[in-house]
């Protein structure tokens, strides 16, 4: 192992431009690799962050329960929050105008 280390060392000295711009090749791919997943995570977030401020933020949608089951829902202690929707009915329009 002493022998390698010596050779090595003896080598790295010999070629001094070479060992430099490899170490700076090293720093630059490593600089890039770290500033990509950045990006990468940043723009993951932001998609997130957007479905959430346009579609609302929860975990699980019911649809179609009956009174009892939405009392039996929300008596459940797991649950924080709980926000009901329901359906009065709807508009026919006869003409859309633009």
């Amino acid at each position: 192992m002493n022998v390698l280390k010596r050779l090595a060392l003896k080598n790295l000295k010999m070629n001094k431009k070479r060992t430099i711009s490899t170490v700076i090749g090293i720093i630059l791919s490593t600089a890039l690799i770290c500033g990509t997943a950045t990006l990468v995570t940043s723009f993951q977030k932001t998609l997130v962050q957007n479905a959430i401020n346009e579609t609302g933020y929860y975990h699980l949608k019911l649809e179609g329960l009956n009174q009892e089951e939405i009392k039996d829902v929300k008596a459940n202690r797991d649950i924080k929050d709980i926000y009901e929707v329901e359906r009065i009915g709807y508009g026919k329009l006869d003409r859309i105008t633009k």
